[in-house]
């Protein structure tokens, strides 16, 4: 996220990432203390698929795979950039607009 001064609100993100991997955990351990659990249910499942999507968003080799393509570009001069330039530019784009999502993904529409 970008402050109104035009820096960046890291503080946020790692708010958001801390909440979305809370809830994760609180599913994990209820998965693992609750032997009776035979299906799982949708509020414990998305926490876990949103923290799988946060973990690829941010992974290094993931991130890298991209960044070189990006890299790799033909007639893309502003992408040839450093490896670590383009893995850190990806890393703010992807867990920045997953975490928008999940910020997000409770409103419910209602219908009179």
């Amino acid at each position: 996220m970008t402050k109104a001064d035009g820096s960046e609100d890291w503080t946020t993100l790692e708010a958001s990432m801390a909440k979305l991997e809370g809830a994760a955990s609180l599913a994990i351990t209820q998965l693992h203390e609750d032997k009776s659990i035979s299906l799982v249910s949708r509020e414990l499942k998305e926490p876990l698929a949103w923290l799988a999507a946060l973990q690829r968003a941010r992974s290094r080799t993931f991130l890298g795979s991209v960044a070189h393509l990006l890299g790799e570009a033909p007639n893309e001069e502003e992408l040839k950039n450093t490896q670590f330039e383009l893995q850190t530019s990806l890393l703010r784009a992807g867990p920045w607009s997953l975490m928008g999502k999940w910020g997000v993904r409770v409103v419910t529409i209602r219908f009179p």
